[in-house]
């Protein structure tokens, strides 16, 4: 019922100022009217339904009983022991077979490869 009453409303507007061809005077007291309304306005305070105020307390609570919670089952991480290094032998790609073989890690520092880890060795194919 609410939109029809609006609908008539805003539509009797519209038709009132396509009708009207000049403009709109406002009365000499306008300025004022609208200073005064203005200043009611800012100074009154919001009253906030008492809903707001019940779901807000409501969800403080459960937020601080959500924060107890989680910090009284808090799981205990134990650290686990550092094995020492073990060498990882090198991956070594030749590309004529479909093949990955390895090396031992200190033949790269006796043939001179500059870059000993992180590095495979690949032989380009050999064209016929």
């Amino acid at each position: 019922m609410s939109c029809r009453r609006y609908d008539a409303t805003v539509r009797a507007g519209v038709q009132a100022l396509h009708a009207s061809s000049s403009t709109i005077a406002l009365s000499p007291d306008f300025r004022e009217r609208l200073d005064a309304r203005l200043a009611l306005e800012r100074t009154t305070k919001k009253i906030l339904p008492a809903r707001a105020g019940i779901s807000t307390a409501m969800l403080v609570v459960a937020a601080l009983a959500l924060l107890v919670f989680k910090a009284s089952r808090r799981p205990y991480a134990t650290r686990a022991p550092v094995l020492p290094p073990v060498a990882f032998p090198k991956p070594v790609v030749q590309a004529g077979l479909p093949f990955v073989s390895f090396q031992d890690p200190r033949a790269s520092a006796l043939n001179g490869n500059r870059y000993p880890y992180g590095t495979a060795l690949v032989q380009p194919a050999a064209s016929r």
